[in-house]
Formats: structure tokens, sequence, C-alpha cells
């Protein structure tokens, strides 16, 4: 897969209108404040100016206007974007993790706590890398690469039920962004079905699959359809109708109408490349793919990750079927 679609589409986007807006729906921004950001970037954006690739963004602008100017339909706007972000939040592209790997290391270690039983192997072979979160009793990678490259080899191998992976760096972000609002099971069901003692079907959620169907979303949306009247003020597909419009803006544009995105840390760095439907269909097919087992990739020096092609896969341990 081409690397520079893949973190075209990994690009952490504004995602509500206020976001867009370069507005903070905490700090409660007058009309006025609406206004003027509004109109600031229908003369910096607007297709007249940018071209066709700011059509979307015009739809999406139009109707972030005629929903925040209104102050009915605000207060339900910001009810449901609350909601939402109790859900999951914004992506804002960076990891949970810390980095403390050598220059030049490509690879990131993750943990699908859906598929941890806290068995404590990993945290106890490899404690500077690995720790158990609180809430769940599972484990997660606190800083990458802390431990030496054996140790953390060790770790992964040690793991009962496969669930730590070498992904690329690119790719880990997301993972962990999207984990943080993944349901987990009770490691005693989990158990049982491993044992081949049935039990109810799997209750969790698997960080990759999320990931798959985050990349289709922005992928298949339809901005006109997202930011009709009719539908929720703000969901996932508004969210995911936001991001697409901005995204698909020249990168020259973004910088300019949205430089707190432009700093290369929570946006997207300004060479990155415009959307285009062929590399998203290819990145999409590549995340399709992802579901070839590390451990049989590791031993031709591949593995498993976001997309199944050898250039972006990185060795990791087996997937199970405790990840739903």
């Amino acid at each position: 897969m081409d690397a520079s679609a893949l973190r075209a589409f990994n690009a952490p986007a504004p995602e509500d209108y206020y976001a867009l807006l370069s507005l903070d729906l905490d700090e409660k921004p007058s009309q006025e404040d609406i206004k003027s950001s509004y109109r600031k970037l229908q003369r910096s954006v607007h297709p007249d100016i940018i071209g066709d690739s700011a059509t979307a963004l015009a739809v999406v602008l139009n109707a972030c206007y005629s929903t925040l100017s209104n102050e009915n339909l605000r207060a339900v706007y910001d009810q449901q974007l609350r909601e939402y972000r109790k859900i999951g939040g914004t992506f804002d592209g960076r990891a949970v993790s810390r980095w403390s790997g050598p220059t030049g290391e490509t690879r990131a270690v993750f943990v699908a706590e859906n598929e941890c039983i806290g068995c404590t192997n990993c945290t106890r072979i490899a404690p500077s890398t690995f720790f158990l979160e609180d809430e769940h009793g599972r484990a997660r990678v606190g800083t990458q690469w802390a431990d030496d490259e054996d140790c953390i080899s060790e770790a992964v191998q040690s793991c009962p039920v496969d669930c730590i992976y070498y992904v690329d760096k690119a790719q880990l972000p997301l993972l962990e962004f999207l984990m943080k609002g993944c349901k987990r099971e009770n490691p005693g069901l989990m158990g049982r079905r491993r044992s081949g003692n049935m039990g109810p079907p799997p209750a969790c959620e698997c960080p990759f699959d999320k990931a798959a169907t985050f990349v289709r979303t922005r992928k298949n949306v339809e901005v006109k359809e997202a930011a009709s009247s009719g539908r929720p003020l703000h969901d996932g597909l508004t969210a995911a109708a936001i991001a697409r419009a901005w995204l698909d803006l020249p990168s020259d544009a973004r910088d300019k109408g949205w430089p707190e995105w432009a700093d290369g840390t929570s946006a997207p760095s300004s060479s990155a490349p415009t959307i285009a439907d062929a590399a998203i269909a290819k990145v999409v097919a590549d995340w399709d793919a992802a579901a070839t087992p590390a451990a049989a990739a590791a031993a031709a020096g591949q593995a498993v990750g976001f997309g199944g092609q050898a250039d972006v896969r990185v060795a990791g341990a087996a997937r199970t079927e405790g990840h739903g």
C-alpha cells in the first residue's frame, strides 16, 4: 500500500462544527464569533477560489452556519455533540503511548485489549513497556520500546492469547484512539470459548475492525446526505462528512484556513496528499486484507496491521477468536 495514502487516511481532521470554525464548544462562543469565523472561511475556501475540491466543504460550512446560528438547533447540536464525545471523542492524531524508539524505527507495539486476559506476563517481562490499566485490568503499552527488543519479543511470545501486535508506527494513533472505545468482556467467558465450553457469543469489540469501519465511513460518506435535514445534527456520519470535506481541500488551503491543525502534531502535515477515491479504495482494500495471522507473517518477516501488503505490515502475534 502506498504510505502516503495511509497517512492521508489516518490524518486527524476537524470532526464537528465548532472545530471546523476553529472555536471551542466549552467556551460557549457568541453568535458574533460564529458569524465571523464562518465568513472568514467562506472568503478563503470558497469553491470560486479553491476550485471543485472545496465544493463538499462549502456544503458542510453552510450546514454548520445554519445549525449554529439558530439557537434552538444549536442547543440540540451541542447536546448531541457532547454525547458523541462521551462515546469516543475526536481523533487528534496523537498516540496514547509515549515514544522512546530509536530514530528510524517504523514499528510500534499494540495490545488488543479486547483479547487480553490480564495474565501479566508481558508486564513482568518488559515492565518499562507494558503495564496493566486500572479500569479493566488489561495490558497496555505505556512507552514504546522502553525495554530492549529481546525483552519485548519475549513478552510478545509469552502472551497465551496472542493479543500483542507490532503495527506500523503510522497506524498506532488511530488504533489506540479506537481501542479506548472498544467494549471488553469478562476474561472467564473468553476462556470458556477457547476451551470449547461455548458460552455466550463474543460481546467485545475489535480495534482492527473498528478502524476498518472508520476508514470505510470516511470513504463512502455522502457529504450532502450527511449534512441534510432530517438526520441527527451530530453523529458518526456527520463527523466523517466534516473530516472528508476538510481533507479534500488542498493542503495549502488547510494550512491557511486552519493553522492550528498544521503544526505537525494535532493535524495532518502540509505535505499530506488530498484524499482521492483511488487512494481511498486502495487503503480500504488493504484494511480488508488485515486478517493474515501475524505469527505466520512473522515467519516471513511480515505481520498484521491495517494493511495486508508487505510494505505496511510489521511483525506481531497471531490474532485469535477472542476479539469477537
